[in-house]
């Protein structure tokens, strides 16, 4: 899914495959979501491991120009993890490096600058 969108030129996008990748990679995500529904983190009430190799492909998902589901366990969760100053200085990369242009911020996006003063949304708007 990333690399369709962030290495792809606009015009030789396939969005029709980005979608179907999306689709799966939230079939994924809801394994996380349900987790999060009874945990802090993904295994428990400890950050670990776990958290910190999903937190980079979360980055990534909420940084492309995609239409995403709701999933409202993992909007906070996120939120949480852009507030660690590790994640921010380590994981929220400018991807302009990439020749990527985001034009519209995403729904779980806490700041489009990671080292910046960070201002949290109250809410998410998402696809239901």
């Amino acid at each position: 899914m990333f690399w369709r969108v962030i290495r792809t030129a606009a015009p030789d996008r396939s969005w029709p495959a980005i979608h179907a990748t999306v689709a799966l990679f939230e079939q994924k995500f809801k394994i996380a979501e349900a987790q999060l529904s009874h945990n802090s983190f993904l295994a428990g009430d400890s950050f670990c491991l776990a958290d910190i190799q999903f937190g980079h492909i979360l980055y990534l998902y909420c940084n492309i120009e995609i239409t995403r589901e709701a999933l409202p366990n993992l909007a906070p969760f996120y939120r949480g993890l852009t507030q660690r100053r590790a994640y921010r200085d380590h994981v929220m990369l400018d991807m302009t490096i990439c020749g990527y242009h985001q034009t519209s911020p995403c729904p779980f996006q806490a700041d489009r600058n990671p080292r910046s003063k960070l201002e949290l949304p109250s809410d998410t708007t998402v696809r239901t």
